[in-house]
């Protein structure tokens, strides 16, 4: 069987939507906080069985959207973030170029 691009659009949706749920359940209702120069995202707080803070040490930030103009500003072409933060904003700038 080939697969489609719809196939392929319908397991990702499938996929993003069970990562989705799955956050909400561990990170419910939890404060944060994330700092892009130092890479860290951080929930606080949090109930049940998921007491206590959860990091993340590793943080991309692929754009910045902006409600009013409705305009979207990749991080790669923004000033000021580190190579770190938009590395992979680059990585899928390369692959759809490709």
């Amino acid at each position: 069987m080939t697969l489609t691009l719809a196939d392929l659009c319908n397991d990702a949706a499938l996929l993003s939507f069970e990562t989705q749920l799955h956050l909400a359940e561990v990170v419910g209702d939890r404060r944060w906080d994330v700092d892009l120069a130092t890479g860290r995202f951080v929930f606080g707080g949090g109930t049940g069985e998921h007491v206590g803070e959860l990091v993340c040490t590793r943080v991309h930030l692929l754009g910045s959207a902006a409600p009013g103009p409705r305009s979207w500003l990749w991080s790669w072409a923004s000033q000021g973030w580190s190579d770190d933060v938009t590395d992979l904003a680059r990585w899928l700038r390369g692959f759809g170029e490709q």
